[in-house]
């Protein structure tokens, strides 16, 4: 359906903003060509809003999308720390591991210490030998 009045003949000019345009539409063309009818002003009010409605979608589209990028650099470099933070860490499983090979190296020597001077193990040495391995600090259940 066509509009019931035709002002494409006004166009909004470069660098002109819209306040500037709505303004030369009314000025131009509702009042001055129609004598100030109401109708042609309405009809010129409901485009401009229209409009207007557009230019800040727009402008809301831009924005949210700026605070996107921004918010997803700052979460593209947490990320980074965090995977680098990552690599020089190691994994509770692993260091219970290494802690649970640690104390038996440390019961094997204590107890080679205790023996007799050909290595003849000794009371002392056996009891030692026989020390419980520590419990789990970290993962407990595992390794047991």
């Amino acid at each position: 359906m066509k509009a019931p009045y035709d002002y494409s003949h006004i166009r909004q000019k470069d660098g002109e903003s819209l306040a500037e345009y709505f303004t030369r539409v009314v000025a131009d063309w509702a009042v001055a060509e129609s004598k100030g009818r109401v109708a042609r002003v309405r009809h010129a009010l409901h485009h401009m809003q229209g409009l207007a409605e557009e230019a800040g979608l727009a402008i809301a589209r831009r924005e949210s999308g700026e605070r996107l990028l921004k918010e997803t650099a700052a979460l593209k470099g947490r990320i980074a720390d965090l995977e680098a933070m990552l690599r020089g860490s190691v994994s509770k499983i692993e260091a219970e591991e290494e802690r649970r090979k640690a104390a038996v190296g440390m019961r094997t020597r204590a107890s080679l210490l205790a023996e007799g001077p050909d290595g003849e193990p000794n009371g002392l040495s056996e009891a030692i030998y026989a020390l419980p391995l520590p419990s789990n600090r970290w993962v407990p259940g595992i390794l047991s």
